[in-house]
């Protein structure tokens, strides 16, 4: 993840690890895995989310396919996630 000077929001999505209690305050991060991501970040920088089972992530790319135990399955990249966070789903989920 890297922080930019341009008004923006990614689709990954973080927890907070800590609030710095300054003026303004600001808070470190983590990411869906609990790594630590580095700097720190102003209130206005951060959005809540609600995370629900309805949620949906979108596929940016399918990397590779396979068939496991008689069921067809996609690799598949996560719009807007990093690399790390691909992974294996059911093909009948992406259509």
């Amino acid at each position: 993840f890297d922080k930019k000077y341009e008004q923006s929001f990614t689709h990954e999505l973080f927890t907070v690890d800590e609030c710095l209690h300054r003026t303004p305050p600001v808070y470190k991060l983590k990411d869906f895995d609990g790594e630590k991501i580095e700097g720190s970040f102003y209130e206005p920088e951060l959005q809540k989310v609600n995370l629900s089972t309805e949620r949906s992530f979108h596929v940016e790319k399918v990397l590779k396919r396979r068939t496991y135990r008689g069921q067809k399955q996609v690799f598949v990249k996560w719009l807007g996630w990093p690399q790390k966070f691909s992974s294996w789903i059911k093909a009948s989920d992406l259509y």
